[in-house]
């Protein structure tokens, strides 16, 4: 069978991708714990973080800096929440979660969104028409 995010992750297709590089492609969450729920997808297939060559490792996360920063800026939130996983899905991808508190990061919030919400929320990260955090 077929993984569904190294084909996401490859061509961008039924993604709302916010950001995209060379390794990896980042794009909404169906299922969002958070407005701006992102998952930060390597395009080289590998079902644990741990077993990735330490090369596309530092890419992956220096993607996911960027990403957390993009997300950070136009969702307005305090902080990004991260977790690595690949359960869900046994490809690895790291969850960037816009919180404003310690128990916004929970799971258990997640809610499928609809596709007017991610399209919404996708114009405002691509855009940059979030509520923004003012950094001088």
């Amino acid at each position: 069978m077929e993984c569904k995010f190294c084909a996401i992750a490859m061509t961008g297709e039924d993604a709302y991708v916010v950001h995209q590089t060379e390794l990896s492609t980042s794009f909404l969450d169906i299922n969002p714990i958070a407005d701006g729920h992102t998952l930060v997808v390597p395009k080289v297939h590998s079902e644990l973080i741990w077993d990735m060559d330490k090369k596309d490792y530092l890419a992956l996360m220096e993607d996911v800096r960027v990403v957390a920063g993009i997300l950070q800026e136009t969702m307005g939130s305090k902080t990004v929440g991260i977790a690595v996983e690949g359960l869900s899905v046994p490809h690895t991808h790291v969850h960037l979660v816009p919180v404003n508190s310690i128990n916004a990061l929970n799971p258990s919030l997640a809610r499928p969104a609809t596709p007017d919400e991610l399209a919404e929320i996708h114009r405002r990260i691509t855009q940059g028409g979030g509520k923004g955090n003012s950094k001088s």
